[in-house]
């Protein structure tokens, strides 16, 4: 669903994806063996506790300018991939787990693609130095598995 919370008259020639300065992305995981009804759609259910240290240690080799290959879609079409991600944080609320990032751009499921791996990081697969050199190394088969779709909110726009 879609909620309106602010309309303005935009200049001639406005374009929304050209002119955008920057996304802000939310992820949330609920960590508990037994779903929500009433989240069913909206998080990612992880049925095991996740270490959220090991998560914000390895989100912190992914903030920064940096070719994000290794995250972009898998068969994406090659092009550029340099983007700058200003905020990459996990925060944790009783069984929930979100995931705040914010950049300049997103590759194609990167964020996804950024969760999952993060995830693995939480479930103690990969450690957070395995994490930057998965970045470093700019190959998507060495990254997680994208995370779910339902638990991905487009939180802001920035113009």
């Amino acid at each position: 669903d879609v909620a309106v919370v602010e309309a303005r008259e935009a200049p001639p020639g406005f374009h929304a994806r050209r002119d955008a300065r920057g996304k802000h992305y939310r992820y949330r995981i609920l960590c508990r063996r037994t779903p929500s009804p009433l989240d069913r759609r909206t998080v990612y259910r992880v049925p095991a506790d996740l270490d959220v240290g090991a998560m914000q240690a390895a989100a912190a080799r992914l903030r920064g300018r940096h070719d994000f290959s290794a995250f972009r879609n898998a068969g994406s079409v090659p092009g550029p991939a340099v983007r700058e991600l200003r905020r990459l944080d996990i925060r944790r609320s009783g069984d929930y787990i979100a995931i705040d990032a914010v950049g300049d751009g997103f590759l194609y499921r990167m964020v996804r693609n950024l969760a999952g791996t993060l995830v693995q990081a939480g479930r103690g697969r990969v450690t957070p130095e395995e994490v930057a050199r998965i970045l470093a190394g700019r190959d998507r088969r060495r990254a997680g598995p994208a995370a779910p779709a339902r638990g991905l909110c487009l939180v802001e726009v920035f113009y």
